[in-house]
């Protein structure tokens, strides 16, 4: 008879868009449990001018700003914020002088010393369109010029598939076979209650949430999830199956 293991029976709801969703699909199911493919968000490449002149300091803010960045001549020291991040560029060749702590995100990276833009001089974050201005908001009053190289956009999932991907989830919910929810961001938890129906929003308000950051528990709060999201340190596969793991007793 195999070993128990720790997710057994577990279904999982994975909102990662696709091509993120593997490594902590697999790691769920490793551990014995069911996931629940959904992805609450589509990325897009989009048309941005690089910066012309010298740039000090590059913060990429996630692997797809590094995914979409082949076209951008990087010269100046890099910040990744996270180590999924930094990763993403040293497999790209890219030196990385700063990497702010995972689940930390510009707050981490703004606490860092090491990080020291100084007045008069130029930082260029990469990133998404309409990402958070936390960095911008800190460096500009100090005399940094921050230019914000906008090279993908982050899109609501649409079309007959999603339709049909919604309406089996919420069939497998509906049958009790969906246990938890994981949702790294914002962006994929507030996708993820705009694609569902009404059938589904009434499930996610009874869902177990699991998160990562502060922001995300506030938004779940707003949308009327009512059990307490957990927090898991970090956004890596470890580090969320361990979560479920402490929470999860299978059920009879």
């Amino acid at each position: 008879m195999a070993a128990p293991r720790p997710l057994d029976g577990c279904g999982v709801v994975v909102t990662r868009p696709a091509h993120q969703a593997d490594g902590l699909c697999a790691a769920i199911e490793d551990a014995g449990g069911v996931t629940f493919r959904f992805p609450t968000v589509a990325i897009r490449a989009r048309p941005s001018e690089a910066p012309s002149g010298e740039v000090g300091w590059w913060v990429f803010v996630s692997p797809n700003a590094v995914a979409h960045a082949a076209d951008l001549r990087v010269s100046g020291r890099i910040a990744a914020l996270g180590p999924g991040t930094a990763a993403a560029l040293r497999a790209a060749g890219l030196e990385v002088a700063v990497e702010a702590p995972d689940g930390q995100g510009s707050e981490g990276l703004l606490g860092d010393r090491r990080f020291d833009p100084r007045p008069g001089s130029r930082v260029a974050i990469v990133r998404g369109v309409g990402g958070r201005e936390l960095i911008a908001d800190t460096l500009v009053p100090r005399g940094v010029e921050v230019l914000r190289v906008e090279i993908y956009e982050r899109c609501l999932p649409e079309g007959a598939a999603v339709d049909a991907a919604r309406d089996a989830l919420t069939a497998a919910w509906d049958a009790g076979r969906v246990h938890a929810v994981i949702a790294t961001s914002n962006a994929l938890l507030e996708n993820l209650h705009r694609l569902l129906d009404a059938r589904g929003r009434a499930l996610l308000a009874e869902a177990q949430v699991v998160a990562t950051s502060d922001r995300v528990l506030q938004l779940a709060r707003q949308l009327g999830i009512r059990p307490a999201p957990l927090v898991a340190g970090s956004a890596t596969s470890d580090a969320l199956v361990a979560t479920l793991a402490r929470w999860w007793r299978p059920r009879d």
